[in-house]
């Protein structure tokens, strides 16, 4: 039964869990084919690798895959999806973990700290997501908002 792209943002609305089985994986995401003819996209941020791994090295065409529903784009009829959701591992390494700490005999005050440790977390990610820079709050017994 084919759905319209109307009853796929109701059946799947944002925030939802969706399984499905990856069709192709491209250098910018891999791409997730549903119970539906609609496909999903999910980038490599919201894939939760590590850096240095490459899509193939974790996923696999014909391999199920689970994620979640972050946004519906309209003007392609896709499913934009992430991942990070269902990794439970720290987003940071015990080496990245090891390096931050390092710094904290070299300031006066923990919260010093924040803006070395962005920048490694940075170099080390590209980027510095939400889950990172709670790490970084416990890291530094702070709260996350001062991070």
């Amino acid at each position: 039964m084919s759905l319209t792209w109307d009853e796929v943002k109701v059946q799947h609305p944002i925030g939802s869990e969706i399984e499905g089985v990856i069709s192709d994986i491209q250098m910018y995401g891999v791409w997730v084919k549903c119970d539906f003819e609609y496909l999903g996209l999910m980038m490599i941020p919201d894939s939760g690798i590590q850096r240095g791994k490459m899509l193939a090295d974790v996923f696999s065409v014909g391999k199920s895959i689970a994620a979640i529903v972050i946004h519906h784009h309209d003007q392609k009829n896709q499913l934009v999806l992430s991942r990070r959701a269902y990794v439970t591992m720290s987003v940071l390494g015990e080496d990245l973990k090891n390096r931050i700490k390092a710094y904290l005999p070299r300031y006066p005050r923990k919260q010093a700290v924040v803006l070395p440790a962005l920048h490694l977390v940075h170099d080390e990610m590209r980027t510095v997501s939400n889950e990172a820079i709670v790490e970084i709050a416990e890291i530094l017994e702070l709260h996350p908002s001062e991070v």
